[in-house]
């Protein structure tokens, strides 16, 4: 027995993974902290975040839905960060996926079944996202422009394009849109859960994001590209059409989060509705180490954190702006910890 725990926490995964979790409690701490200089009772932060978050069927919902779109959100950054690239611009990709998915949501005939419409809804974020993610992916590999700063630029421009479609194309006096049709809305899961059906194909996207890293040749091209770009060369890959390819679907994760938004969540197309996901998933990718298997429980516990604050700020008297400001402590001290690091170089590595 002795042998065989010590076999297992000698090994290079299993320490790493025993050290995040570690470091994950030590942030917990220094949350604890921070809590208390804002001059609030840590312990009734903390019973009410997790009231918040998990104590009843509707936060329960809230929880479900919102990892289920930072799940998303990660992988729209863990897949080009495999290939060697920065994706800053999931929140553009979010806001692009929206677009498709309101024009769809809104140009589909009355009379469409339940189930196709909002299929077409769901496919129209993807492929919105996905084309979002060709754009900084054909500009990276033709002219050489920085990836980092054409994702982060699009972001704006997709902000610009929800606004107006709000103001011109789908208008009201709000600022959002008409209620999309309920046929276009996904049916719930359990009754008094805001969990759809939406949220369900999120979670699915988990293992086919696996399934396509770890098991096609398209994934070992992108695992290749992403460790050694010479070495993957030498192998007969070709690099540029390889990190055109992991920004579309990229992209297509980030659209199909903004299509769950719309759909599922605000059942319209909202001004700034992102909630910052598409940012918290660079983060929620990090904390996994960019590997589909981790990214559930990385955005579950980012996703408690977020929406359990919301509660918290009403139990404790906080500031509104506290929920934002823990997320942000959170991710700093996992940095400080060397949880989430910039150079993810070992942890592309399977």
């Amino acid at each position: 027995m002795t042998t065989l725990t010590t076999r297992l926490f000698t090994r290079p995964e299993t320490r790493r993974w025993a050290i995040t979790g570690l470091a994950v409690l030590a942030s917990l701490a220094v949350l604890v902290v921070v809590v208390a200089a804002l001059g609030a009772n840590p312990a009734r932060a903390a019973t009410s975040l997790l009231r918040g978050a998990l104590g009843s069927r509707f936060g329960l919902g809230e929880t479900l839905t919102i990892a289920s779109v930072l799940m998303l959100t990660g992988l729209a950054a863990a897949i080009p960060f495999r290939a060697g690239l920065w994706n800053i611009g999931g929140e553009g990709q979010m806001y692009a996926g929206a677009v498709a998915t309101t024009a769809v949501a809104f140009g589909l005939p009355a009379g469409v079944p339940h189930a196709v419409h909002v299929l077409a809804c769901l496919a129209a974020g993807v492929v919105g996202g996905a084309l979002w993610g060709l754009v900084p992916g054909l500009l990276k590999v033709r002219f050489g422009a920085n990836e980092v700063i054409t994702t982060l630029m699009l972001v704006y421009v997709a902000i610009y394009l929800v606004d107006g479609g709000i103001s011109h194309w789908w208008p009201s006096r709000a600022q959002t849109t008409p209620p999309i049709p309920e046929s276009a809305t996904p049916a719930t899961i359990l009754a008094g859960m805001s969990v759809t059906w939406a949220s369900l194909a999120a979670v699915l996207a988990v293992p086919l994001a696996w399934f396509v890293l770890f098991r096609t040749h398209l994934g070992f091209e992108i695992r290749a590209t992403g460790d050694n770009v010479r070495a993957a060369q030498l192998a007969g890959i070709e690099p540029p059409r390889v990190r055109v390819l992991a920004f579309v679907i990229g992209g297509a994760f980030g659209g199909a989060a903004g299509a769950i938004a719309v759909i599922a969540i605000s059942q319209a197309l909202v001004s700034n509705f992102s909630g910052s996901f598409g940012y918290i998933g660079i983060a929620v990718a990090l904390m996994a180490r960019l590997h589909p298997a981790w990214m559930v429980g990385s955005a579950l516990l980012f996703s408690v954190l977020r929406v359990g604050a919301n509660q918290m700020q009403v139990s404790t008297g906080l500031d509104p702006s506290s929920g934002d400001l823990l997320v942000a402590v959170f991710v700093l001290t996992l940095m400080a910890f060397h949880v989430i690091r910039v150079k993810q170089l070992d942890s592309m590595r399977r």
